[in-house]
């Protein structure tokens, strides 16, 4: 059976419908993309205007000279006076253009005992530079203790010379300190002598049973023989602050600890009371082989009768 063309474009009434509707919401469609673009449309950005704008930000932001800041550091130089590094401040070294890591690692080295000697001294610090070292050098003035009393014994002679040389030197007066009774706050008065070389005075001290003389101070880890000779000056003994050992009271086993007594020497002392039972004379001990006169020397000033 051959089917005519009329029953390709024969439709039913839903399929009627179905295209009615597809074909109005094409129409729909159409005309929303033509006529909303005109409601909606966006306002072209002018380029040049918003360039302008953010150049006109940036310039507020800049200073008005913009090397003003940088004019201002180069024309004003650093304050350069004469220093003595051992005893300047913070905010000194800061006037004399000290970066601060530098200031605060000079004030912890000073702070552990350190000194500065000598001007070399000055530019072992870590981290030190060669230019700035170079810039402060001709200002380092390093106090010395000979200067102090030439300084004492012109100012006795007149007084114009005392005002010349006050403003020229700075003299501090350093009490005289007793080694046997000072604790660690006079201790720290001491030129040189921080924290930790005032505990170890103190600790040495307790373990000696006092000193006898200034010149054992030496005998302390750390003390040089130049740091002792500028100490010295500032220090005396009182030689009755002195704690003994007794040699005949009680056990003599119990109380000779000492270290300037050796073991050989314990046990030679320790016989030489029990076969004599009472020690007569400080001479009986000196005679006895193990002690030398060096031994005998440092040993007496710490042995009584009683």
């Amino acid at each position: 059976m051959i089917m005519s063309w009329k029953n390709f474009l024969f439709f039913s009434k839903g399929e009627k419908n179905g295209a009615f509707v597809l074909i109005f919401l094409v129409v729909v469609a159409i005309v929303i993309n033509r006529v909303l673009p005109h409601y909606f449309r966006k306002k072209p950005v002018e380029i040049s205007t918003h360039q302008a704008e953010v150049e006109k930000f940036k310039a507020s932001l800049e200073p008005k000279n913009r090397y003003a800041t940088y004019s201002f550091i180069t024309e004003v130089p650093d304050e350069l006076f004469r220093f003595d590094p051992n005893t300047l401040d913070s905010t000194g070294f800061v006037r004399l253009g000290v970066p601060p890591y530098l200031v605060t690692r000079i004030l912890k080295y000073r702070s552990k005992g350190g000194v500065f000697r000598k001007p070399e001294d000055f530019s072992k610090i870590y981290g030190m530079k060669e230019e700035l070292y170079a810039k402060l050098l001709p200002y380092i003035f390093i106090e010395r203790e000979e200067k102090s009393v030439t300084v004492l014994s012109t100012a006795k002679k007149t007084n114009d010379v005392i005002v010349e040389k006050k403003e020229k030197y700075t003299v501090p007066t350093i009490e005289i300190i007793e080694l046997n009774s000072a604790d660690t706050t006079m201790l720290k008065k001491l030129k040189g002598i921080g924290s930790v070389y005032a505990d170890r005075i103190i600790k040495y001290r307790n373990y000696l049973g006092g000193f006898y003389r200034v010149e054992q101070l030496k005998e302390i880890y750390g003390i040089s023989e130049e740091l002792f000779q500028s100490l010295k000056p500032h220090l005396t003994v009182d030689n009755s602050e002195i704690k003994k050992i007794r040699l005949n009271s009680g056990d003599l086993n119990a109380r000779l600890r000492h270290p300037y007594l050796k073991k050989e020497q314990l046990s030679t002392l320790i016989l030489f009371q029990k076969k004599n039972r009472t020690i007569s004379s400080l001479q009986a001990l000196k005679d006895i082989s193990e002690f030398s006169d060096e031994d005998w020397e440092r040993l007496v000033p710490y042995l009584s009768l009683d």
